[in-house]
C-alpha cells in the first residue's frame, strides 16, 4: 500500500488521539466516513502495529526510566552463532515486564541499546545483574543512564503526539 496525504493525515490524528472514532476523524479531514474506515483498515493492516495507552508512570508507582547501552560481544561470537544470539535476545527482552524497547544499534561505543521503567532503584539493579549474568555470553558490558520520573523534573512527557508537529 502507497501511502496518500489523507493517510498521512490519518496517522496524526490517531497520533494525538487513537481514541477517535472514524465519523469524529472525518468531520477532523473533511472527507466521508467510508473513506476513513476503508484507508484506517489499511493502515492498521501494514502501518500501525498496535494502540497504546501511555500511562502516567509517576502516578503508577514507577520512579525510574533506565536507559542501558550494551557493549556487545560481537567480535567473539562466531559467525554461525551470531543468528542464536540474536534469537536468545529477543526471548530474554521479551520475558522483561520492564523493557518497553530493545534494539541493536551503535553510538557511543555500544551495540545496543536498552529503555526499561522501574518502581525503584533495587528493581533495576536487579534487572542489571540478571541482564549481565544471564546475557553474559553475549553482553560485554553496559552502561545505564537513570531518569528521574517525578513529574516535577520532567521537562516534555513522553508522547506521540508531538510528532505530529514534526514537517
Amino acid at each position: 500500500m502507497k501511502l496518500k496525504g489523507i493517510d498521512y493525515k490519518i496517522l496524526a490524528s490517531l497520533m494525538n488521539n487513537c481514541k477517535v472514532s472514524d465519523r469524529q476523524l472525518a468531520k477532523i479531514l473533511g472527507v466521508s466516513q467510508p473513506t476513513i474506515t476503508r484507508r484506517r483498515t489499511k493502515l492498521e493492516k501494514d502501518f500501525i502495529q498496535a494502540y497504546t495507552a501511555i500511562p502516567n508512570w509517576a502516578k503508577l508507582g514507577f520512579e525510574i526510566v533506565a536507559l542501558t547501552f550494551i557493549h556487545g560481544r560481537s567480535r567473539e561470537i562466531k559467525l554461525g552463532e551470531r543468528a542464536k544470539a540474536v534469537v536468545k535476545s529477543k526471548e530474554w527482552f521479551s520475558k522483561e515486564p520492564n523493557v518497553v524497547f530493545a534494539a541493536a544499534g551503535s553510538g557511543m561505543e555500544h551495540q545496543g541499546v536498552i529503555i526499561s521503567v522501574h518502581k525503584k532503584y533495587s528493581t533495576l539493579a536487579d534487572f542489571d545483574r540478571r541482564l549481565r549474568v544471564e546475557m553474559s555470553e553475549y553482553i560485554g558490558g553496559t552502561s545505564t543512564f537513570i531518569v528521574d520520573i517525578n513529574p516535577g523534573v520532567i521537562s516534555k512527557p513522553f508522547h506521540l503526539k508531538y510528532l505530529t508537529e514534526v514537517e
